[in-house]
C-alpha cells in the first residue's frame, strides 16, 4: 500500500477496498526517496493492483492505492 501522507503506518492498521477490509498491515515505514508512507500487508487475492484504498491510521482513514512490491519505476 502506498499512502500520499508522510505518516507511519502502524502494524495492524486495516486495509480497506471497495467498501470492506480487505487486508491488515504487516509493517510500515516512510519513505523519504518516495515522498510517501509504504505498508507491506495481506491483502486478498481478488484486489487488483492500483486499486484505491484507505488504511485505518488511529481512527482516521488515509487514502492510498494497492501498488505491487516494485513500486519504484525502472530506469
Amino acid at each position: 500500500v502506498r499512502l500520499d501522507a508522510k505518516r507511519l503506518i502502524p502494524v495492524g492498521a486495516a486495509i480497506q477496498a471497495e467498501g470492506r477490509v480487505v487486508g491488515t498491515v504487516t509493517s510500515g515505514v516512510v519513505s523519504p526517496l518516495l515522498d510517501a508512507a509504504l505498508a507491506l500487508g495481506f491483502v486478498d487475492r481478488e484486489i487488483a493492483l492500483d486499486t484505491p484504498c484507505t488504511v485505518d491510521l488511529r481512527g482516521r482513514p488515509e487514502p492510498g492505492r494497492i501498488v505491487g512490491k516494485r513500486f519504484i519505476p525502472k530506469r
